[in-house]
């Protein structure tokens, strides 16, 4: 990057915005409030989905979005061009889910700031553990690339990392 003047692209949700996803120009964005125990979903300039639970995670893959139900335990799917009807994509969650990620044959999630779990995107078999750590590593996010699943660590005191995984 070489600097520039920072730019406000939508205002965010009405409460506060908290994860972002990309796919093509649209901008996907969440609002997170886990004390309300409600989130939103949304693009910069069109609600989504209203959610009766925290939104702890968001991504986006061939016009179909991504995120997960806190409390409920829940990876929730649906459309990403406009208000459509979500449907659950896993709810084997056994902890809380924050941090989503997704490529073409997987839906990735973090599970109690614990562990990374894999489920397939089309479902028909159990998530898996992909890895397990020995202490908590906090509310984190993921990201996922052709050949790694990348996420932050922050909750073991500073500084805060970024943890790669082979695939």
């Amino acid at each position: 990057m070489n600097g520039g003047t920072k730019e406000e692209v939508g205002p965010g949700g009405p409460g506060q915005a908290a994860f972002l996803a990309l796919e093509g120009p649209q901008l996907y964005i969440t609002d997170f409030r886990p004390m309300a125990r409600m989130g939103i979903v949304a693009t910069d300039k069109l609600v989504l989905y209203v959610e009766p639970d925290s939104v702890g995670g968001l991504a986006v893959k061939g016009g179909t979005v991504y995120w997960a139900r806190q409390t409920e335990g829940k990876i929730m799917v649906g459309p990403a061009t406009n208000m459509g009807t979500a449907t659950i994509a896993v709810d084997a969650v056994v902890g809380r889910p924050m941090g989503v990620a997704v490529d073409q044959d997987s839906i990735y999630w973090i599970e109690d700031g614990l562990r990374i779990k894999q489920a397939p995107r089309r479902g028909g078999a159990s998530p898996v553990t992909l890895y397990e750590s020995p202490q908590a590593f906090g509310d984190s996010d993921l990201a996922v690339d052709g050949t790694a699943l990348y996420w932050t660590e922050h909750g073991m005191g500073p500084p805060g990392l970024v943890r790669r995984l082979a695939k």
